[in-house]
């Protein structure tokens, strides 16, 4: 199964050696486990839910990651901790771009109304920035937070 594991993933390996993680307790679970099938991108730049998280890594399990009880808590915790919904009030431009997948533009944009008008109150008050596309907004909306 874990041979399966790796054949499946291995079109996701590419130039994880020059990818870094945050520091954490996690992230060796990443390097030493995960890495078997792929490298640290496929977490990178994700602003994923706790539960979203949770679904990703139980898929993993079943595809022949072998991680005890302790190392999945751990690498949920850790994942959740540095990938999970982005503040946007509280975000800088570049943590909104990574975190959202937005352009330097769109980002740039988010931060410079929040500056103007303030945080964020709802959905509805997010969703009027000016130079940021209202579907591609739509599209990320499980990713933010207020």
């Amino acid at each position: 199964m874990r041979f399966v594991c790796l054949l499946i993933c291995l079109g996701f390996v590419s130039g994880a050696s020059a990818q870094t993680l945050p520091a954490g307790k996690g992230k060796e679970i990443i390097e030493g486990s995960c890495s078997d099938c792929h490298g640290p991108e496929q977490v990178q730049g994700r602003a994923w839910t706790a539960e979203r998280w949770r679904t990703v890594v139980r898929q993993m399990v079943n595809k022949g990651a072998t991680l005890s009880d302790d190392e999945t808590k751990t690498l949920l915790d850790y994942l959740i901790a540095n990938f999970g919904p982005v503040n946007v009030n509280k975000a800088t431009a570049k943590e909104i771009q990574s975190g959202l997948q937005l352009s330097d533009t769109e980002a740039g944009a988010i931060v410079r109304y929040r500056d103007m008008h303030g945080n964020f109150k709802d959905w509805n008050d997010f969703a009027k920035v000016p130079g940021v596309n209202a579907a591609k907004l739509e599209g990320i909306k499980d990713s933010v937070v207020f």
